[in-house]
């Protein structure tokens, strides 16, 4: 439970002083941090089994959750401000993975079937930055150091499967097809293998990472007004006044006017949305 913050003064009011701090309960939306009023947050709960759904249709609307004998409608944050949820990206990074996991398989069965006949031309990547998973690898980042420290393991041997190639053409071009075929044998049971481990970690990581809550919202500090999922809590973060910007042009491109207040610029590189709470919910 969270105490509320009767004592805080809108932070986008002119007359707040530029050295107050504003504290804030931060979250995300996906790769996206967010930011509410601390004295807005009442509680957090990840017990999404007990959201009663309803036969009612509307923007983000999930169902109720009975709240000290109270129903409290329940919301979807990222469906009310148009996004994917992190669920859904973390879906779909997993669908990714498993997708790139079976090219690698195919990538040796092809090279099998080019080594034992001639007449079948490998067309495989050669290039371990040319695959479809070699140009995913290189671009993607994430906040999940665990994930990290899987994906940095790759590195080897993904580029030692692409060496293959050249290695064992040469090997068969020089008439040793029956040695080629026996070294790709043995890279099937350790290199490929160290491989299919890595995805699968990586794939039990990005499941486990799946964390999403509800944030009790509060505009009395006493009794929740509704409730929003969200994909991470974050951290309760005291803002400077002076480093909010109010005017950043974003409520023109949303389908909720004024949902957000600002956007607080962080030094440390990680800026966050703040949002207003009497508009998070469409009326």
């Amino acid at each position: 439970m969270f105490e509320e913050q009767n004592t805080i003064s809108n932070p986008f009011d002119s007359e707040v002083s530029s050295t107050q701090t504003i504290p804030t309960f931060t979250f995300y939306s996906s790769d996206t941090l967010f930011a509410l009023k601390l004295e807005h947050v009442l509680s957090v709960n990840d017990d999404l089994d007990q959201i009663q759904t309803l036969p009612i249709k509307g923007q983000g609307i999930l169902g109720v959750y009975k709240y000290q004998n109270s129903m409290v409608p329940i919301f979807d944050f990222a469906k009310l401000i148009g996004v994917d949820s992190g669920q859904v990206v973390m879906q779909s990074l997993i669908e990714n993975l498993e997708l790139r996991e079976k090219e690698h398989v195919d990538w040796l069965d092809a090279l099998n079937q080019s080594l034992e006949d001639e007449n079948i031309a490998f067309t495989k990547a050669l290039d371990p930055h040319k695959c479809a998973f070699g140009k995913w690898y290189d671009g993607f980042e994430t906040r999940d150091e665990t994930l990290r420290d899987i994906l940095v393991q790759f590195d080897v041997p993904h580029k030692h499967i692409h060496s293959l190639a050249n290695k064992l053409f040469a090997l068969r071009d020089q008439g040793k097809q029956a040695e080629a075929l026996d070294c790709l044998h043995i890279e099937r049971h350790g290199t490929l293998r160290r491989l299919e481990s890595l995805f699968s970690q990586a794939c039990e990581q990005v499941k486990s990472a799946m964390r999403p809550v509800i944030l009790f919202v509060t505009k009395d500090g006493v009794v929740p007004t509704f409730g929003i999922i969200v994909d991470e809590i974050n951290d309760v973060i005291e803002y400077n006044a002076d480093a909010i910007q109010s005017d950043i042009g974003i409520n023109s491109h949303s389908e909720n006017s004024n949902l957000f207040s600002g956007m607080y610029v962080g030094e440390d590189g990680v800026d966050s949305i703040i949002c207003n709470v009497d508009d998070i919910v469409p009326r």
